[in-house]
């Protein structure tokens, strides 16, 4: 008995001093101590908050607890972000106080502006604001200019309809800042802090700036006639995001200029736990590290580009020098020094970044605009991809099917349902009898997904060295009259991802980036149009401003780079 109990108490002996030991390995850790280490490689950083609202009693990131059990990282870190890279921002304050002649002063007719890129500052606290200032009005009786901030909820009906959400009047001090009353032609730019406005911007919420009623007039960047603007040729390149605003925010006629903010804001944001932390610090490093990775596969290769409207550019999608064949065919973008999407060439297209940020050289763009499936002039489109000296593309990027979203729609098609209901069979066997089903038919289609299925056995037959790229359709969430979108582009997208996944071609996601939410902020036609009937419509959120096209290479690298990674 008295043995019985001896070992009794060294087992649970044991079994507590194990138990303690356990225990010991989950301990608080102060999240102060990855602060230095995350300063140290982002020197632009601003310190993760030393001590989180719910300080988490759990492993830090880099421990793994024991088992299969993974604990999320609760941490907060705040970034300081400043809306312009510091030595672009540099570059554009220093022409403009220097020269003194690219930017053009406010009028209070149009007010107040908004930008283009609408989701640019959303969800974040904005910090400051630097202004081009350009003209002053008579200081009230403090000496103090105004200058006014708009909060508008950033879906385009709230714009177009409703009044700001929020106005902050903000006082600019004519001795802090050593401005002169009722000045013109100041050309200088200014840094107001906000801290003391707690100016915060929710997930949907976008920021206007001016009032009829201000004091202190900011700079723009008006079209150029004879693009010589240097200060343009430092936005479009390394500022996509300031190309355009919108005026008359809060009326009937909002709608989508051709001119471009000059505004810099630094702003601040919160993240939950250290790996969505170093992905904003590291977002810009990154799309740079991939397409310094893709000029090794992609440089020197010849690009053709078969599309419809959003494709085109005047000057290059119906110049015979590529191809004879396309002198014809009609456009939608048009050239200028800026154009009413906000582009200057057509190197700020998505294709045309391609080109340029990739180093490829152009085969030939074959885009028509307005053209669909259901016109049937793909079929001998499809056959032009190569240029006029006979060569033909390494990398075809098919970007097409919007317009037969058209009216009442064309049918989608019963692939997707094929496959929604395909039993025991494998995706690829369903897909592969029906694409069979549809080769055999010999290009006798009628709907949707057939006629795609054929566009892309057509390119592949006549190119079959070549390496096909296929971009998701724009799922259009406006309320327009001309379009369906909603109804048909996600089938249409549900049907274009799995017969390209069953022939090996790369597919873009493009809905990863532009969605029904969001399509306004990227869009060049989100605005209204007075129509014969006298009323303000919208036209047809489908064709992409500079920002919008830079989303979408964006999107491109992505895929691709995963391709090679």
């Amino acid at each position: 008995m008295m043995k019985r109990l001896i070992a009794f108490l060294l087992v649970l002996t044991l079994g507590i001093s194990m138990l303690l030991t356990s225990c010991s390995t989950v301990v608080e850790e102060d999240p102060s101590k990855e602060t230095d280490a995350a300063d140290t490689n982002n020197p632009t950083a601003s310190k993760p908050t030393e001590k989180p609202t719910e300080k988490p009693l759990v492993p830090t990131p880099d421990r793994k607890p024991s088992g299969d059990t993974v604990i999320p990282d609760t941490t907060e870190y705040t970034y300081l972000h400043s809306y312009i890279e510091e030595d672009t921002f540099e570059s554009i304050k220093t022409l403009f106080e220097t020269e003194k002649k690219y930017a053009t002063a406010y009028s209070t007719g149009g007010a107040p502006y908004i930008m283009s890129d609408l989701f640019g500052l959303s969800d974040s606290v904005l910090k400051s604001i630097s202004i081009p200032v350009m003209q002053t009005k008579a200081a009230d009786a403090n000496g103090d200019f105004t200058f006014t901030l708009s909060v508008f909820n950033n879906d385009t009906d709230s714009i177009k309809e409703s009044g700001a959400l929020r106005t902050y009047e903000i006082k600019i001090s004519a001795s802090e800042y050593g401005l002169e009353e009722n000045k013109t032609n100041i050309y200088k730019f200014i840094t107001v802090d906000l801290a003391d406005y707690d100016l915060y911007l929710a997930e949907d919420e976008a920021i206007a700036v001016f009032s009829a009623t201000d004091t202190l007039f900011p700079g723009y960047l008006a079209s150029d006639a004879s693009n010589s603007n240097p200060i343009y040729n430092i936005v479009k390149k390394e500022a996509p995001q300031m190309l355009s605003f919108s005026v008359n925010c809060g009326t009937n006629i909002f709608d989508p200029g051709s001119n471009s903010l000059l505004f810099n804001f630094t702003f601040e944001r919160i993240y939950i736990g250290k790996e969505a932390y170093d992905a904003a610090v590291n977002k810009n490093a990154d799309m740079e590290m991939m397409i310094e990775a893709l000029k090794k596969e992609y440089g020197g290769l010849k690009l053709s580009v078969f599309g419809d409207s959003i494709s085109t550019f005047n000057g290059v999608s119906n110049n015979t020098s590529y191809n004879p064949t396309i002198g014809d065919n009609a456009v939608w973008y048009t050239p200028g020094p800026i154009n009413e999407a906000g582009l200057f060439d057509h190197t700020y297209t998505y294709w045309g970044t391609m080109l340029r940020e990739l180093e490829m050289k152009l085969c030939v763009d074959n885009a028509w605009s307005g053209d669909s499936l259901g016109a049937g002039r793909w079929k001998t489109r499809a056959q032009q991809l190569h240029n006029a000296d006979g060569e033909n593309p390494d990398v075809i990027v098919i970007y097409f099917g919007i317009n037969d979203t058209w009216a009442n729609g064309r049918e989608a098609g019963n692939l997707v349902n094929l496959i929604n209901n395909r039993g025991d069979k494998a995706v690829d066997e369903v897909v592969g009898e029906w694409y069979q089903g549809v080769i055999a038919k010999n290009n006798e289609c009628t709907y949707w997904d057939e006629l795609y299925a054929s566009l892309l056995h057509m390119i592949r037959t006549k190119y079959p060295s070549s390496k096909i790229v296929c971009v998701g359709l724009v799922l259009n969430g406006a309320e327009n009259f001309y379009y369906n979108c909603d109804k048909w582009v996600p089938l249409y997208n549900q049907a274009m991802k799995a017969m390209t996944e069953y022939l090996g071609i790369t597919y873009v996601e493009q809905s990863n980036v532009i969605t029904g939410e969001n399509c306004h902020a990227y869009m060049h036609d989100y605005g209204t149009q007075k129509h014969s009937d006298g009323q303000y419509k919208y036209w047809g959120y489908l064709h992409p401003n500079a920002h919008g096209h830079r989303v979408i290479f964006e999107e491109i690298v992505r895929t691709l780079y995963k391709e090679i990674a």
